[in-house]
């Protein structure tokens, strides 16, 4: 059985050029926030292919970049070269050899849902010095309800009745109001949260916009049937309301430092 969280891989090249990319600002940012000094490295938990590793890359500082898909961490490392002082290991964070108390600023950017709970903030707290930071990242899409939308959501409520039932997505348990915030302090392991948000957005044409849906997890493990049939509908949609969609994302930073 395909495990979601490495389904990823199947789609590198489509997750690469289709994926929201992270303001460049939002590097400089959490190296200035994380107090950053020369000697001092960073850890990367899930890179994928390189979207946000590529902004930390130019600053020089230590980075070790970890990423369980073969294709993606292929695309990170090339995507990455210029930088000799940015390394990578092809391994999930739960079976990457902790080296204790050595990283400055740990940080996941849309990755960090997919890591067991149960070690998420105890391991990361583990790997950080004393006084280091970690960052959970999230670039999100945002709600709308304009009439593309409206026809999309649609489309979707007409597969939800002969979809398998799921789990809820792991993303779930940092959404809401605080939810990411929670986890922090539930952990016992780290000070005052603090947050920051960077709002983007992006352009799709229809077939680029199905290329996005290609790149998501819970799309590619549904039946192939009904995939299809929801790709037709959603590209028809926006065919139909002028052939192109925009997505508002929001990039949301929660950080805090180990106690």
């Amino acid at each position: 059985m395909r495990e979601q969280r490495l389904v990823f891989d199947e789609a590198a090249t489509l997750y690469d050029q289709y994926r929201a990319n992270y303001p460049p600002q939002l590097a400089a940012d959490l190296l200035a926030m994380a107090n950053v000094k020369e000697g001092d490295r960073l850890l990367e938990i899930g890179c994928g292919t390189g979207k946000a590793t590529i902004h930390f890359a130019p600053y020089g500082y230590p980075l070790l970049a970890l990423e369980p898909g073969v294709a993606m961490c292929a695309i990170a490392r090339q995507k990455c070269v210029a930088f000799p002082n940015v390394a990578f290991q092809n391994l999930v964070f739960e079976q990457w050899p902790l080296e204790a108390a050595t990283f400055k600023l740990v940080y996941a950017a849309m990755s960090l849902h997919w890591v067991d709970p149960e070690i998420a903030f105890t391991k990361t707290a583990d790997a950080l010095v004393p006084g280091g930071t970690l960052a959970c990242i999230w670039n999100r899409p945002q709600e709308s309800e304009d009439a593309l939308r409206q026809e999309i959501r649609r489309a979707y409520e007409k597969v939800k009745h002969v979809k398998q039932p799921q789990k809820a997505h792991p993303q779930a348990r940092y959404d809401g109001q605080g939810g990411t915030t929670e986890r922090f302090n539930a952990s016992g392991r780290f000070g005052t949260v603090f947050s920051a948000q960077y709002p983007h957005s992006a352009e799709y044409t229809a077939d680029a916009y199905i290329k996005l849906m290609q790149t998501m997890s819970d799309h590619r493990i549904m039946p192939e049937i009904e995939r299809e049939w929801l790709y037709g509908e959603i590209h028809d949609a926006i065919e139909r309301f002028g052939g192109v969609i925009t997505v508002d994302y929001v990039v949301t930073v929660y950080l805090a430092r180990r106690l």
